[in-house]
Formats: C-alpha cells, sequence, structure tokens
C-alpha cells in the first residue's frame, strides 16, 4: 500500500529534478537582479500587463497607445511661436560680422500697374541677410557664395542716387568780401541796413513740396526713358535733414501717383517696380508705416470711414412728403420772442425776477475719437485712431448713435427683468395658496 501510494521511483525522481531546477533558477535571478538593480525596471506597457494582467498578442503591437506622436502635435505650436519669436527678434540681433537685415518689410501691389516694396538692407552690399565671409575659403565654397549672390542680389534697371549739396560756408555764399575784412562797425551798419529790408521766409511746407517736386521729376524722366524697375535710397536723410515720417509719406506718395500715372494727360505705364532700401530699421520701418498709410488712400479694398457715418449711409431711407407740408414749410410767417436784452423793471422787488437763467454750452463737445471701418464691407479697420481714456465711463471709440442706442435698450429689458424675477418668485406661492 505504501509502495503504491508513493508511486513508481521514476516518477519521484522527475519531481525532485523539477524542484531542483525551479530552485537553480530562482537562486540565478536574484543572484543577476542584486548585481545589476536596471533590470527591475520595466517598460510602461510590462507595468500594465503585470497589474492588469493584460496580455498582448504575440508579435502585434502593445496594448498601450504610443504617446509620442501626441507629443509631437502638442510640441508643434510651441515650435512655431518659437520661431515667429525669432523671426521678429532677428532685426535686433548684431551678428560679430554684419548686421542683420530683415528684408522686405511691407510691399503694396497695383493689379496690372505694379508695386512698391519696402525693404531692409543695404543697396551697397549684395547680399542681404547673411554675413559676409572676410576670409578666404576653398573654391567649392566660393562657388556656392557665388551663387548665393547672383540670387539675392537686388537686381533692377536704374538706382536713384541723392547727390550731396555744395559745401556751403556758414557765412554763405551771398556775402560781401568786405565781412571778414572791414571792422565790427561796419559790420553793425550793414546789419541794421539788412534788417529793415523785408527778408524772404518759407513756410512750413516748403522743404516738403521741394523734395516731392525733385522726386516727381526724377521719376518723370525714368518712366519716358522707359524704366521698368527702381532701387531708391531713403532720400532726404543725412546731409539734407528732412524729418524720416514726413519725407517718407513724400517720397512714396510720389511714387504711387507716379506708376498710376494720375495727374498724366497722356500717361506712360512703364514704370513697374520701386523698391525702397533703407539700412537702419527705425527708418524703414516709417517707410513701412508711410506704406501703410497710403494704402488706405489708394486701395478701394483698403478705404476707411467712420463707423456714423457707414451706418447712417446704410440705414438711409425716403420720406414722401406732401404737398401741403411742402406749402407750409415755405410760408413766411412772423414769430415774435420774448426779448431778454435789458432790464425791463428796474424796482427792487423785481429784483430776482429780472435775473434770468443762465445755461452753459461747452463751444466744443469732447467726444472719443470715431471707430474707422472700411468703406465697402463695414468690417473693422486695422489701423484705428488714438483712444482717450477715461471718458464717457471708459469708451475709447465711438461706434454711433444707433449702437448706443441698442446697448441702452439692452440694458433695460435687463433691468426690467430683473424686477420682474423677485416678482415672479413671490407670487408662486400665493397662487399655490390660492388653489389650496
Amino acid at each position: 500500500m505504501n509502495a503504491h501510494a508513493r508511486g513508481p521511483p521514476e516518477a519521484h525522481a522527475a519531481a525532485v529534478r523539477a524542484a531542483a531546477a525551479a530552485a537553480a533558477a530562482a537562486a540565478a535571478a536574484a543572484t543577476a537582479a542584486a548585481a545589476d538593480p536596471d533590470k527591475k525596471l520595466l517598460h510602461a506597457a510590462d507595468w500594465a500587463a503585470r497589474d492588469f494582467n493584460t496580455v498582448g498578442p504575440p508579435g502585434g503591437p502593445s496594448p498601450l497607445t504610443d504617446l509620442s506622436s501626441l507629443l509631437q502635435q502638442l510640441q508643434q505650436p510651441q515650435q512655431q511661436q518659437q520661431q515667429q519669436q525669432q523671426q521678429l527678434l532677428q532685426h535686433k540681433l548684431l551678428l560679430p560680422g554684419g548686421p542683420q537685415f530683415s528684408g522686405l518689410l511691407a510691399q503694396l501691389n497695383f493689379p496690372s500697374f505694379g508695386s512698391i516694396n519696402i525693404i531692409h538692407g543695404n543697396i551697397l552690399e549684395p547680399l542681404l541677410g547673411q554675413q559676409q565671409q572676410q576670409q578666404q575659403q576653398q573654391q567649392q565654397q566660393q562657388q556656392q557664395q557665388q551663387r548665393r549672390l547672383q540670387q539675392q542680389q537686388l537686381v533692377a534697371d536704374c538706382t536713384v542716387v541723392p547727390v550731396p549739396p555744395n559745401m556751403i560756408p556758414y557765412r554763405g555764399l551771398a556775402t560781401f568780401e568786405e565781412y571778414p575784412e572791414e571792422s565790427r562797425a561796419y559790420l553793425q551798419r550793414v546789419a541794421a541796413e539788412e534788417r529793415r529790408q523785408l527778408q524772404p521766409e518759407g513756410s512750413s511746407g516748403e522743404a516738403a513740396r521741394r523734395l516731392s517736386h525733385c522726386f516727381r521729376v526724377c521719376l518723370k524722366q525714368l518712366n519716358q526713358l522707359n524704366v521698368k524697375t527702381l532701387i531708391v535710397p531713403f532720400v532726404g536723410l543725412g546731409v539734407y535733414g528732412f524729418e524720416p515720417k514726413r519725407a517718407a509719406h513724400t517720397l512714396i506718395q510720389a511714387a504711387i501717383e507716379e506708376m498710376l500715372q494720375a495727374d498724366a494727360t497722356n500717361p506712360h505705364y512703364s514704370l513697374s517696380r520701386v523698391d525702397f532700401v533703407e539700412k537702419e530699421i527705425l527708418n524703414s520701418f516709417k517707410l513701412a508705416e508711410a506704406l501703410k498709410d497710403l494704402e488706405a488712400l489708394f486701395c478701394f479694398e483698403k478705404q476707411v470711414t467712420t463707423a456714423p457715418q457707414y451706418y447712417s449711409q446704410q440705414q438711409r431711407r425716403l420720406l414722401q412728403i406732401s404737398d401741403s407740408l411742402l406749402y407750409f414749410c415755405k410760408r413766411h410767417t412772423r414769430v415774435s420772442f420774448k426779448k431778454h436784452h435789458g432790464v425791463i423793471r428796474r424796482q427792487k422787488k423785481n429784483y430776482f425776477s429780472n435775473i434770468r437763467p443762465f445755461m452753459w454750452r461747452a463751444s466744443r463737445v469732447l467726444q472719443p475719437p470715431p471707430f474707422l471701418v472700411l468703406k465697402h464691407s463695414g468690417e473693422a479697420a486695422e489701423q484705428q485712431l488714438s483712444p482717450r481714456l477715461l471718458f464717457l465711463r471708459g469708451v475709447s471709440h465711438f461706434e454711433g448713435a444707433a449702437l448706443l442706442q441698442q446697448s441702452c435698450v439692452l440694458q433695460q429689458q435687463q433691468q426690467q427683468q430683473q424686477q420682474r424675477a423677485p416678482q415672479q418668485q413671490q407670487g408662486v406661492p400665493q397662487q399655490q395658496q390660492q388653489w389650496a
């Protein structure tokens, strides 16, 4: 019985061998884990499979989704924002080999006429936006550099170069030769004689008119010579001493009118592209701002108007007036008014009745600037007038009487709803009592 219960000796020997092999494997795993503790770290999918008893198919994908693609999608907009910020700050960075130029800042296209571009760069340097190489390199690098120069070089038919005026001495060219030679008394006598005479004085806009006339004559001659493309520096700065903002408006307006041939009786359309190139970043921004301001004048799609004018034109109606009303308005009837220009009664008892009420009316009513909208669509314009804060409860721009009326009506409706709400709450239990 005991031999039959224990089983055959071969089975017992096999069980002993299996137990010994399992113990040896466990000891080997323990020693390996103690020698290398990093093997205890498992992958996220293995931890999930062990904890949640999930077993993936053999050779198939892991049960957990890969989060790398999601992370890349989330990081893409951040990377794009960083690249945009770096591009915006490029014009402020100065490289050790030379300045960093922004290139094209603004552009105004006239279909079938031409385009006007504002470029931040240097006319004398053929390569814009990169650092010039000072050391000689190998032949392959020189060939690549020549190819880049050919691609990025500003190419045009003509370039306008401002010629500096003559070196005028401080005393002027029209002075007499006796001035530096004679005594002080002679100079005082001559100065007194000249003081009595009327001297020509120019207005504040004379310099702008001279610059405009000079540039228009230049463009007109180039247009007659069939010049198509033109590169112009910021004429007027430096020795001439013009104000950058007004000079930018003058130059760009002259270029636009000459390209469109606005005032020409016999138009000749040959000038198709004008590039204004400026090295200093502040002056180039002023040129770009002037181009945007003039775009609203010459482009129909960019023309702006005030919001009150736009809404009044959209909401205007025709009124039919009868002939009797028109005849009544034509009648010249005398209307008498009470005169208040003199004191009627001079007695002391009529002192208070003689006092007339004084009503103060401002000569100029201060209002916030109007809100600018596009003339053809009514959408909000990009550039608005400077706001006047702390006026009319913080209103910065005035959009029209119709919008104000709508806002007032909405406020009244909200107040009425707020007043009705407690009344309705009080009326509900009273109705319940009546029904009871």
